[in-house]
């Protein structure tokens, strides 16, 4: 091994030494991230964000009437309607949740609370959920609530869209928890531990072909396997006629009828068990919730 080539290793692993570090220092502590739990307030309210500019004023007219009533029937549950325009690159609920803690919006200790977002940004539609509104609403119906809405978000009825959601959230808190409802919680994409094992093998790989292996070591590679060797051209014509003329008579001879019968039509988010998925959210509550795209 030649001076120079040891020198490249060493400041390769250099470099590598010193990403690890900044890594282990400055990487967030999750634990140490988590606030104190906020408690929400003693009455239900509804609560009407519309960014986007979606709604006319008869529709915020209409909407307002229904969430007065749903909050009348439910005083131990918030609602709320928010839209946007700008998610600043974030994820529907962390776009959404923050909203609901910096303006209160939970009701009671537990802060329970539904909302519906509508990310003109991304073109996502949201039904997020904290408190005992996370035990109500578990995945399924979720699901089901996203499916009604569906259509109208596609035609752009997106008043519509929330009227037809704030109907099954009251039908679903009416019906109450269903038996056997547990919280799952989320699992992160990116974990510290994958964060980590990602930079290392970025710095193992990267860094020290960027240093160590010039042009002439790879055409050197590339002479010795020969990838560029020109090969025989294919007689696309002889061998398609070849072919043909030797299954044409199979095919006619096997000739059947058949009737396709499509598979029956299911939600693509669909959940068949009765969880609540959450997560860590603001404020240090859980919240739940699911969302499609439109």
């Amino acid at each position: 091994m030649t001076k120079a080539r040891k020198k490249r290793i060493a400041r390769s692993l250099l470099l590598g030494l010193l990403l690890f570090s900044f890594i282990v220092v400055f990487m967030p502590n999750s634990k140490n991230d988590i606030k104190a739990k906020s408690s929400g307030r003693e009455e239900a309210v509804f609560y009407l964000e519309d960014k986007a500019e979606l709604f006319t004023a008869e529709d915020v007219s209409a909407l307002e009437d229904m969430g007065k009533k749903f909050i009348s029937d439910h005083p131990d549950i918030s609602l709320a309607i928010l839209t946007t325009n700008d998610n600043e690159g974030r994820r529907e609920y962390k776009y959404g949740d923050p909203i609901m803690v910096d303006n209160n919006i939970g009701v009671g200790p537990d802060f329970s609370l539904v909302y519906i977002l509508i990310d003109m940004d991304d073109r996502d539609f949201y039904i997020g959920t904290m408190g005992q509104a996370i035990d109500i609403l578990i995945d399924p119906r979720l699901d089901n609530i996203l499916d009604r809405m569906t259509d109208a978000m596609i035609d752009g009825q997106y008043a519509l869209a929330c009227k037809q959601a704030i109907e099954r959230i009251d039908y679903y808190v009416q019906k109450g928890v269903s038996e056997g409802q547990h919280r799952v919680e989320e699992k992160p994409k990116y974990t510290p531990g994958k964060a980590l094992i990602a930079a290392i093998v970025f710095v193992l790989t990267f860094i020290p072909t960027y240093f160590g292996i010039s042009k002439s070591h790879i055409k050197s590679v590339h002479a010795d396997y020969d990838r560029f060797a020109p090969r025989p051209a294919y007689d696309l014509k002889k061998e398609a006629l070849a072919t043909y003329s030797i299954i044409n008579d199979q095919v006619l001879n096997d000739y059947t009828t058949s009737t396709y019968i499509p598979p029956a039509r299911t939600s693509s988010n669909s959940s068949s068990s009765n969880s609540s998925t959450v997560r860590s959210s603001s404020g240090g509550h859980m919240s739940g919730g699911k969302g499609r795209h439109f």
